[in-house]
Order: C-alpha cells, then sequence, then structure tokens
C-alpha cells in the first residue's frame, strides 16, 4: 500500500468506551469521564478520527454547553452540522445559539429549536441554515422567526403531541420573513399531523401556496391511530391532492400509522444515517404528474 498508513493501536472497547461516554448526557460529570474527556481531546490522532462523529450532531442543554463550544471546544464546530436547542436557559433569548450558528453560517443543516423557544423575532441580523425544524405547535408564530433563514421548514410533532395534534391548530399563515416582511425564499416544506380539518384544509393550504411562489416541495405527514382512520384521511387528501399540483410545485403525502412515529425520529434517522427528506419522499404515495 503506497501513502501514508495508519494502525490503530487501541482497542475497540477502549475506543467504544470514549465515544459512548463523550457522547452522554453526562459526558463531563465525573473525573473518570473528564479523564477520558483530556485525553481524547488532546490526542490529535484520536481527536481527527472521532470528533466528525461525536461532533456532527450537537444538544445544547445550557448555556454552559454553548460556552464550552466557543471555548475548549472550538475546533469541533469544523464538524458540527445539525443542533438541537433543549435547554431551558436557551429558550428566553436566542443570542447563546445566534453566536454558535452564526459562527458556523454556511455548514449548519439542520437547526431544531424546542415548543418553549419563545423568542423567535429578534433585531438579530438573520443567519443562514440548510433547515429550521421547528414543533408544530408553533407554526402560527413561526412567520416572526426573523433571524434564521432556512431554505427548509419541517413544522414536526413531538411525542407528546401523537395522536393530539391537528393541522387546524398547527398550521403556519405565512413563511419565516425579513424584519421588512419579506419572506425568506424557503424551497421545501413538511408538515406533519394527526388529521386535518376537512373543512379548513383546502382553504387555508391553496392560500398559503399562494402566497409562497418559492415553494418547490410540500410534503405532508399525516400520523393515524389506526388503519381505518388512515384509509379515509387518505382517501380525502388523495382527492384533494391535485388542485394543488403546478408545475414548479411538488405535493406528496404520506400516509403513517401512529406506531410509525420514531422512524422520523431524528436519533433513529441520524442512527441509520438516513436523511428526513429523502426518507419521508420514500414513504409518500403520492408524486406531482
Amino acid at each position: 500500500m503506497e501513502g501514508k498508513q495508519y494502525h490503530h493501536a487501541l482497542p475497540l472497547e477502549l475506543i467504544r468506551m470514549v465515544i459512548e461516554s463523550l457522547t452522554s448526557e453526562f459526558a463531563l460529570s465525573s473525573p473518570h469521564q473528564k479523564e477520558i474527556f483530556l485525553v481524547m481531546y488532546t490526542c490529535r490522532d484520536i481527536y481527527s478520527w472521532m470528533a466528525p462523529i461525536l461532533y456532527r450532531s450537537v444538544t445544547l442543554n445550557d448555556a454552559r454547553g454553548v460556552e464550552l463550544f466557543h471555548q475548549s471546544l472550538r475546533p469541533a464546530l469544523l464538524y458540527t452540522r445539525a443542533i438541537h436547542v433543549e435547554g431551558q436557559d436557551l429558550v428566553a433569548e436566542p443570542d447563546p445559539v445566534y453566536q454558535l450558528v452564526s459562527a458556523l453560517e454556511g455548514r449548519i443543516e439542520r437547526l431544531c429549536l424546542p415548543s418553549k423557544f419563545t423568542n423567535l423575532e429578534s433585531d438579530l441580523d438573520p443567519i443562514m441554515v440548510s433547515e429550521l425544524t421547528i414543533p408544530s405547535d408553533r407554526a402560527v408564530q413561526v412567520s416572526r422567526c426573523n433571524w434564521i433563514r432556512p431554505t427548509k421548514l419541517r413544522l414536526t410533532l413531538t411525542a407528546e403531541k401523537v395522536p393530539k395534534a391537528r393541522a387546524k391548530d398547527h398550521f403556519p399563515r405565512a413563511l419565516p420573513a425579513d424584519r421588512n416582511g419579506k419572506p425568506f425564499q424557503i424551497t421545501e416544506i413538511a408538515f406533519e399531523s394527526c388529521g386535518w380539518c376537512e373543512r379548513c384544509f383546502t382553504a387555508r393550504l391553496s392560500r398559503f401556496f399562494s402566497l409562497h411562489s418559492s415553494l418547490r416541495r410540500c410534503i405532508l405527514v399525516l400520523y393515524s391511530l389506526d388503519n381505518e382512520k388512515r384509509e379515509k384521511s387518505k382517501k380525502f387528501i388523495l382527492e384533494k391532492l391535485p388542485m394543488f399540483q403546478r408545475k414548479d410545485l411538488e405535493v406528496r403525502a404520506a400516509f403513517l400509522l401512529h406506531q410509525d412515529f420514531d422512524s422520523l425520529s431524528f436519533s433513529r434517522l441520524e442512527a441509520d444515517g438516513e436523511d428526513y427528506w429523502k426518507k419521508v419522499a420514500e414513504l409518500s404515495e403520492v408524486e406531482s404528474s
């Protein structure tokens, strides 16, 4: 073999322990784990091998985690592509999250905000992300999110919202826009729901598409409790979908059972190395002609 050869002297069991320790929610909670962390961080060969795996998807539980990345873990930002915000002290003000995402502008593939993220509107300059994921119960307020400029928008259900959520309560009036009210150029959007109000569905969706010419693909993901409800909703949606199709807009629909909800969760998709948009497109049963 020509070129540089690499020999991994560390046993696989130790490598697995390092990865599991560092990806644990309490990775720095014990002296033993801190020692493992320092060994990995100070050994360049180990770090360069593991960092792309460990830090591709980052969950921020508190402001301390943001500070850690900005200071001691700053090199890891080179590998970060997805940020999940969960911490209670991060939901009131966007500043800590903004600082981290702005440092990664152009490289972030997904930013996930929780239901309790209250400050969607800010005087901060918009920053680019490939995909913004936000719970569907914030859909009505999502148009106020003026400091994140995504190209894809995913309005997702959370486990506690299944099967209670209904799209009549969780449907955006408009897409995120800048401070002047000009909508961002979002090209793909996904709506997850457990049922649409048949009386409102057609009017709401028609109005939404008419307001946003930048959209090129829309995916409707419907979760049902049983096959009977799924077939009923499927029949209704299939009858209505043709009226939304445009030459420059592809509308799809995926009909899943309640127990299939976890198949589209972040943790499952990331563990399988799959992309949400590709996966849900494969599950969809309706394509534009």
